[in-house]
């Protein structure tokens, strides 16, 4: 999932510079939107709707397909909310603060990193073993304290 947010967000920053350098990379975005994180997915976003800002002429829909249909995370829906702008207003137009550019890429992943590395409570921070909050104070797994 690290990996995969970095890759995106790579992309992403490439495009804040130089959008018509992800046309190459659009069929890879698109998959991305499918991906089962939530920052992997609004970084894609992101990234095709800068490439739509440059290139007017792209396909729609894909960017209204991808929705899951449950609820989504502030980070996705704001990112599609810019995809889904950039694809109607003119390239011109000024992005929202905190999207589409390398400023708000890099005051944002941060934060997002930490998400990701994070173990979620009750789990082992080294092997991911879900542990109870009265359960012992060593993994049962790998041995290690938590």
């Amino acid at each position: 999932e690290l990996i995969r947010y970095h890759l995106t967000t790579a992309l992403t920053a490439v495009g804040c510079e130089r959008p018509e350098k992800l046309a190459d990379g659009y069929d890879a975005l698109l998959e991305r939107l499918t991906d089962e994180s939530e920052y992997v997915r609004g970084r894609a976003l992101e990234a095709l709707g800068l490439l739509a800002r440059a290139e007017p002429e792209l396909p729609e829909g894909a960017v209204e397909s991808s929705q899951s249909g449950g609820e989504e995370t502030t980070f996705v829906a704001e990112r599609r909310r810019f995809a889904l702008a950039a694809q109607a207003a003119s390239r011109d137009a000024d992005p929202p603060e905190g999207i589409g550019t390398v400023e708000a890429i890099r005051e944002g992943t941060e934060e997002v990193v930490a998400e990701i590395t994070e173990p979620e409570a009750g789990t082992c921070p080294h092997c991911g073993l879900s542990i109870p909050e009265d359960g012992p104070p060593m993994c049962p797994k790998c041995g290690a304290p938590h």
